[in-house]
């Protein structure tokens, strides 16, 4: 099984992994992963003592995960954590799940975790069967059949449900669909919720009762953005404490609230690139450029 799973893990990783920078790979004492390919990798164990983000939190610049672990749950679980609680960005991430060799974990049950609410870029293989050849008289030949999963993410419902991509032959290395495997699902959102956290503050937003209805020149731009990527726009709109703030328990009030304890996914309203704010959110780039001029008495 190890053979078979390791062998198509580095065809996918040479196909969408060509122009990374490099890759996280963790495994744990009952998983071995053979990694047969040129690019620079970290390879990580994970140990009884857990995730270590010492380790891997240390600006390689590495997008892509690999995972060959008996407690896959666990490990988006602690990973993703791991990752919110740093300062170091993991906005283009890409994870590869590839089933241990014993299961403690089913690998499936990963799409009923909440994570993957904010994670794109996902592929699994799991399900491996074994297709014996019994007329070879002395070593019955073994091929390997291997499902390819990732989950929905687009739409307005049930984004998480998990989705057959392909299925791969070890007999002759095909791919039963061709299918894109890291198919770029942010381009066309399909009407998926984004979640706005804002409030009335002329002349940056004005919320009207209908999309069309929406002003200001911030609120306009993000209109313009989720009809770009086929969006469905939905304001959170706090009607005290307005900015708010964000406490170090991951916990806030008003617009920043909102937005560290995931009610909303962006938030808009004059804010600025504000230091305490980078602790625990994602900054954009700037819109709007801002300064004060203070006055005061000429020098005698």
């Amino acid at each position: 099984m190890a053979d078979c799973i390791d062998v198509l893990a580095n065809i996918i990783i040479q196909q969408y992994f060509v122009s990374s920078r490099c890759l996280l790979i963790f495994t744990d004492e009952f998983n071995t992963f053979r990694y047969s390919h040129h690019l620079p990798a970290v390879q990580i164990d994970i140990g009884p003592e857990g995730l270590r983000s010492d380790i891997f939190l240390r600006y390689f610049g590495c997008q892509e995960i690999v995972v060959k672990t008996n407690r896959p749950l666990w490990f988006l679980k602690t990973f993703e954590k791991e990752i919110r609680l740093s300062v170091e960005r993991f906005n283009r991430r890409k994870y590869l799940f590839l089933q241990g060799d014993t299961t403690e974990e089913n690998i499936i049950e990963i799409f009923e975790l909440n994570e993957l609410d904010y994670v794109s870029d996902l592929v699994i293989l799991d399900k491996y069967v074994e297709n014996r050849n019994e007329n070879e008289l002395f070593f019955p030949k073994v091929n390997g059949v291997i499902n390819l999963w990732t989950h929905k993410y687009i739409g307005s419902r049930n984004v998480n449900d998990k989705i057959l991509l392909d299925v791969w032959f070890s007999e002759n290395n095909s791919f039963k669909y061709e299918a894109d495997l890291y198919q770029n699902k942010l381009n066309n959102q399909m009407g998926r919720e984004l979640k706005i956290a804002t409030f009335v503050y002329e002349p940056y937003t004005i919320i009207g009762p209908t999309v069309d209805k929406h002003h200001g020149s911030e609120m306009s731009t993000i209109i313009a953005f989720t009809k770009m990527y086929n969006m469905t726009p939905f304001p959170v709109v706090n009607t005290e404490d307005y900015w708010g703030e964000i406490f170090n328990n991951w916990t806030g009030k008003g617009l920043l609230g909102n937005l560290v304890e995931d009610k909303a996914d962006i938030g808009i309203a004059a804010l600025y690139t504000w230091e305490s704010s980078y602790y625990f959110l994602d900054l954009s780039k700037p819109l709007v450029r801002t300064g004060i001029t203070c006055l005061v008495p000429a020098p005698k």
